[in-house]
């Protein structure tokens, strides 16, 4: 989420290729009020159908007498790589909070995901509705909708302004306490200390089952950095340097600065947790911690994020730590994990029924044979597991024409392009298979995948 809406005109984009920046409001940007989301867009038709049948759902739904009803709070930080967290192995000491919990046996999963897409709007769509982007309604069945119908208090605490950012305060449906950085005139809107200010003046937990979600803009390249935050070497903001620059020693002084981002994440995470304890509200909760979407330092010459579909601008942490009740062991994913199996994963740990529109899985349910999707603008693409011993990562550039396949198993770097090797066949049903997802392309830039034109 940007806060600077100067930052977002830089580069404007041909229309069919979406923005390449993240505006502010709509206010600023009026040419895009019937964009369902930020470089995408889903007509008017399909979107109210989309509605119609989320409806049926939402009207199917019934809660579940046999509910865990532990608290839940989930920690979205934006812009967060898995491979920058130290919890994973990077080598740098980013993340030692979430390390001291996991030696702590507070883990309950770790593990990377894939976003649905390279921006907030159809990433955090993602994580609550459980839908990839060309199946996001306006009014989906969300996680705090679900949770909300099984009794629980909704609490909603957000860095950044999400009020004015494509709707997204209005996605979660009815919550009992809404705020974002637009709510408040003391503090940078981008600052993470106005989400733990307000959650300081919470009351203590009364009983009630809640549900806590935050959002965090500390690795952000336009979150506060706080002065307490140690350096991990010279930094500099990257967020101008979009597009690349010659600058030799851009990459590692981005690196740098994010780092240090990552870091106060981790403390502004634990700080949370902290407050929450305190309150009584972790008493029995599970707490997930991951991200909307990647983030480029460098790599192949970009920088920030909206504009790519590389590992480092998609491959976000999915953790989930338990507190209070029976510790279980430590959950196992599969090879492939979408950011749309977070909510599933959730609702199936505290034995709530999933909606039946949700596309992700619950991962503590066997995987076999599975194909996830993602999209950027004129990018489109899948991990394909289905292959023994392969795990193929294809993906287009509609704009050029340019295709890429990676085995991730042996190539999670992407330097060795396949798709000359890949047999026609299975090209073919890849194409078809995205064909299927383009309902939020550009018509003219779906038609050339041969996807049958939607409304």
């Amino acid at each position: 989420l940007i806060a600077i809406a100067v930052l977002s005109a830089i580069g404007l984009p041909d229309h069919l290729w979406g923005n390449k920046g993240e505006p502010v409001s709509l206010s600023l940007f009026p040419d895009q009020a019937n964009t369902a989301m930020q470089s995408h867009a889903i007509g008017v038709f399909l979107a109210a159908k989309l509605d119609r049948e989320e409806e049926l759902v939402r009207r199917a739904y019934k809660p579940a007498d046999t509910a865990n009803h532990k608290n839940v709070v989930l920690i979205v930080v934006d812009a967060l790589r898995a491979d920058h967290l130290s919890l994973f192995g990077y080598s740098r000491r980013t993340s030692p909070y979430l390390e001291a919990l996991a030696s702590a046996k507070a883990v309950r999963l770790a593990t990377s995901a894939a976003a649905v897409c390279n921006e907030s709007s159809c990433g955090l769509r993602a994580i609550a509705s459980s839908r990839y982007l060309d199946k996001q309604a306006t009014r989906p069945i969300t996680v705090q909708e679900a949770l909300k119908l099984h009794g629980y208090s909704v609490h909603l605490m957000f860095s950044g302004d999400h009020t004015n950012f494509y709707g997204l305060s209005d996605i979660y449906g009815e919550v009992d306490s809404y705020f974002d950085g637009a709510s408040q005139k003391e503090r940078y809107l981008n600052d993470d200390r106005l989400v733990t200010d307000r959650l300081s003046g919470m009351g203590s937990w009364d009983g009630k089952p809640t549900v806590f979600q935050f959002h965090l803009m500390s690795s952000h390249a336009l979150g506060a950095r706080f002065e307490d935050t140690p350096p991990f070497g010279p930094g500099a903001n990257y967020t101008a340097l979009r597009w690349g620059t010659k600058d030799l020693e851009a990459p590692a002084h981005a690196t740098n600065y994010y780092d240090r981002g990552i870091l106060q994440a981790d403390r502004v995470i634990a700080n949370i947790l902290d407050i929450l304890k305190q309150k009584g509200y972790l008493k029995e909760a599970l707490v997930v911690v991951t991200g909307d979407h990647g983030e480029s330092l460098g790599e192949r010459g970009l920088y920030s994020h909206t504009h790519s579909v590389w590992e480092e601008s998609l491959r976000v942490p999915f953790v989930m730590l338990q507190f209070g009740g029976v510790l279980k062991n430590q959950m196992h994913a599969g090879p492939v994990v979408s950011q749309v199996d977070i909510a599933p994963t959730l609702l199936h740990e505290l034995h709530l029924p999933i909606p039946s529109s949700w596309e992700g899985i619950a991962l503590q349910r066997p995987m076999v044979g599975r194909v996830v999707y993602f999209q950027q603008a004129q990018f489109i693409g899948l991990v394909d597991e289905r292959n023994i011993g392969r795990l193929y990562k294809h993906w287009l550039d509609l704009r050029t024409g340019d295709e890429f396949t990676f085995d991730l198993n042996v190539d999670p770097h992407e330097r060795n392009n396949l798709s000359a090797q890949i047999p026609q066949p299975l090209k073919r049903e890849w194409q078809q298979l995205l064909a299927n997802r383009s309902a939020a392309l550009a018509p003219e830039v779906a038609a050339r995948l041969g996807a049958p034109a939607v409304p």
